[in-house]
């Protein structure tokens, strides 16, 4: 898993950041090329924040084809108070990195210290049409995964992987989901 420092260094503030009594959350939308997407902890797993805040977000940008979007969310404090929000993003070349995790505490945006291991108990909590897709890959795709790299292991060969999301797939199939 990639954690880029630099991005979050530059970016992260201006990507979530309390104003006046509001948090205010940019997110761009592009897939897994150049991606932001911040999700919020519940019981059932990850919820996207769109799901639970959609109300408070307003278009920003939509591009030609409507594949790149980005959204502003302007959230009052006392909705999003006591909040635990995952950041994840893309790079434009695919690359999977985990931005952070935040609380919402005492009129502050609070980040908390994360390590890999517990972001493979992480769930997210699937809906529509990506729930069937979700426990197909977890039925077959993870067992297939494990044992692709095992037999690869055993047999001294080196694991290549041309798109950044076979890699991810590769070097830790239960993350990748």
């Amino acid at each position: 898993m990639f954690i880029n420092p630099c991005y979050e260094v530059f970016s992260v503030r201006a990507l979530l950041r309390l104003e006046d009594g509001v948090v205010v959350i940019y997110e761009k939308h592009a897939g897994t090329r150049g991606g932001d997407y911040f999700y919020v902890e519940r019981p059932e797993g990850l919820v996207h924040l769109y799901r639970l805040y959609g109300r408070y977000a307003t278009l920003r940008y939509e591009s030609r084809k409507g594949r790149r979007k980005s959204y502003v969310y302007r959230i009052p404090l006392a909705q999003i108070e006591g909040e635990t929000l995952y950041y994840f993003g893309f790079t434009n070349s695919g690359g999977f990195y985990f931005g952070g995790r935040y609380r919402i505490v005492g009129g502050r945006v609070v980040k908390e210290d994360v390590d890999k291991l517990s972001l493979k108990s992480l769930n997210f909590a699937p809906f529509g049409r990506k729930l069937p897709i979700l426990k197909e890959y977890e039925e077959y795709g993870i067992p297939m995964a494990l044992e692709a790299k095992s037999l690869m292991q055993r047999a001294g060969a080196r694991i290549v992987a041309s798109g950044p999301r076979v890699r991810d797939l590769l070097d830790d199939p239960e993350l990748a989901r």
